[in-house]
């Protein structure tokens, strides 16, 4: 797996429902993509994983479905019509045989671990700019604008430095 790809699937494990071993592997992975600084705003709280939990339930999960930036690419992609993109991409993951717990297939977490599933580097391109790049940007802004903590939008803004520079490479 190239170093893209396990960015692809850190990430997408980082935007899920925090967890200890979560917790765990941001304190003590001296490796992180990005440049990690996202991670250092409460190194050794004993509380951080009750802390990211709560910013994660305000952001993602309290106001649903009414969330608001809404962490759906249809939202955001297809905003008059969002059921046409999320079919089309519930179609895309029944095709592949792809599989996601719980929830939407069009949230940004599922969508970056089936983008690092792709084995051809083009097709793992099309998807990721087809279903990710286009609103993580105005998104993170969005999500900056409601965070009580700077950890989510400093993923985003990691998440959105990786896929830039990644697929912009890829483009030139």
């Amino acid at each position: 797996m190239d170093e893209f790809v396990e960015s692809l699937v850190f990430f997408a494990r980082v935007l899920s429902p925090p967890t200890q071993a979560l917790v765990d592997l941001l304190r003590n992975d001296p490796g992180l993509p990005g440049n990690g600084s996202w991670i250092l705003f409460y190194p050794e709280d004993p509380e951080l994983l009750k802390i990211l939990q709560q910013e994660h339930t305000r952001l993602f999960v309290s106001a649903y479905p009414e969330l608001n930036p809404s962490p759906f690419a249809s939202s955001h992609l297809n905003p008059k019509h969002p059921q046409q993109t999320l079919q089309e991409i519930e179609a895309l993951f029944q095709i592949r045989g792809w599989s996601y717990e719980g929830g939407r297939c069009d949230r940004l977490e599922v969508l970056l671990e089936a983008g690092s599933q792709i084995g051809n580097e083009a097709e793992r391109r099309e998807f990721l700019n087809r279903y990710c790049r286009p609103w993580l940007v105005d998104f993170a802004e969005q999500l900056a604008s409601r965070a009580s903590l700077p950890f989510y939008p400093g993923l985003l803004g990691a998440i959105g430095e990786l896929l830039e520079s990644e697929l912009a490479e890829e483009e030139g």
